[in-house]
């Protein structure tokens, strides 16, 4: 998994943004304050190539502190994609499937700990996330 991170300065201020790669041929990127998630296939694969999947934008769970890349994962089961999201305080956002953003689940993952700093995801029998907690 290649993670980045990167500081860009406009006009009146900096931007945060953080990206990562994972090995099933996704992509995203994170605008840290601007709430904004940008996902998308970064290795071709038969779906894309017919009109599937470009890049997709979806706004992340309130926060007020900044979000990261580390907290978002992309999950690939049979035919669709989900996506799954993490703010640093617990806020957690679902996408059951990218091609219908509009369709979310939400939900506070009530945890007593001052931040969230790493999402992960196990394979097996059951899909299982783990967060990564700093107390």
């Amino acid at each position: 998994m290649n993670v980045c991170f990167l500081l860009l300065e406009t006009q009146s201020h900096y931007i945060q943004v953080s990206c990562r790669l994972d090995q099933n041929g996704w992509a995203w990127l994170v605008s840290g304050r601007g709430r904004r998630l940008y996902v998308w296939r970064h290795s071709p694969d038969n779906a894309s190539k017919k009109g599937g999947i470009a890049c997709r934008e979806l706004i992340l769970p309130p926060s007020e502190l900044v979000h990261n890349a580390q907290l978002v994962a992309v999950v690939c089961s049979g035919t669709s994609t989900s996506v799954i999201a993490v703010s640093p305080e617990g806020h957690i956002t679902f996408w059951p499937n990218l091609a219908n953003e509009s369709s979310t689940i939400t939900f506070n993952a009530d945890v007593p700990v001052s931040q969230f700093i790493y999402l992960s995801l196990l394979y097996g029998v059951h899909l299982m996330f783990i967060l990564k907690l700093e107390f």
